[in-house]
């Protein structure tokens, strides 16, 4: 799944003669990689959740032609490879004119946030779980509620191609609480969540 955001380069971002400097083109990457990752149900929330979050470990860049202040510019980027520990990550630097002015790659993992031990990447694909219920739930109660406590268990896998279905429940009458839990078409259960909400009200 590719992915693709226009940014400027901006004046902060570019040497006095104009062009774009190295270093602000690897935080677009990022930025981008990260907007990505919020689309795959991979990124800062429901890591932080589940008590993970991600680390750059190594970036390659190759620049054919630099960009310049002013110039929009798009980066697409993509997962290319995910196993053990480890996930790589692909991006092209695209001018006006979708002409390619470069080429990254990056080398990512996932580290726990308390042991700051790295962790199998499958762990990533459960936390998407998380996303998935939180996206089912009527936005007018997310925009008034925070979660106060989670508790996630990971159950079966899904499969590409099937209907998920997200039922829910309270734990007890007048309780803070909810149960969820995360069905497949065949009625396999892949997830239950028990979440304490907190009213912003």
């Amino acid at each position: 799944m590719h992915y693709t955001y226009q940014w400027p380069v901006t004046t902060d971002g570019s040497h006095s003669d104009g062009r774009a400097t190295v270093p602000f083109l690897c935080t677009l990457f990022q930025e981008t990689a990260t907007y990505h990752a919020d689309k795959l149900g991979w990124g800062f929330t429901p890591l932080k959740a589940a008590g993970l979050q991600w680390s750059l470990s190594r970036q390659r860049l190759e620049i054919e032609k630099i960009p310049r202040w002013k110039d929009i510019i798009t980066i697409e980027t993509w997962p290319s490879n995910i196993g053990g520990i480890t996930w790589t990550r692909e991006y092209k630097i695209l001018n006006s004119d979708n002409e390619v002015l470069g080429n990254a790659s990056s080398l990512w993992f996932l580290m726990d946030r308390k042991s700051r031990r790295p962790v199998p990447a499958a762990r990533a694909a459960d936390v998407s779980y998380l996303t998935w219920i939180l996206n089912a739930l009527d936005a007018d109660f997310l925009q008034s509620h925070q979660i106060r406590e989670l508790e996630i268990n990971f159950m079966a896998e899904g499969f590409i191609g099937q209907e998920l279905t997200v039922l829910e429940e309270k734990t007890q009458k007048n309780s803070p609480g909810r149960l969820y839990a995360l069905i497949r078409s065949d009625n396999v259960e892949m997830c239950r969540l028990k979440v304490n909400w907190e009213s912003l009200k």
